[in-house]
């Protein structure tokens, strides 16, 4: 999911070790807008890009 440009929040239900854990479930979070200021955007005379990140929420058992 990270490779797809999703940040990845794990909900560990219970206290079996993430490598044995099962997903129980995936859940959509909020997708939110920030500017990503100090970097040079190629082909703009700005310095400032708009980003936006998608949160996904993974339940583990």
């Amino acid at each position: 999911m990270r490779s797809q440009g999703y940040t990845v929040i794990v909900n560990r239900l219970g206290n079996t070790p993430l490598d044995r854990a099962e997903v129980v479930a995936v859940r959509q979070g909020q997708t939110y807008t920030h500017i990503n200021a100090g970097q040079a955007v190629y082909g703009s005379n700005t310095n400032y890009s708009t980003v936006e990140d998608n949160i996904v929420y993974v339940d583990v058992k």
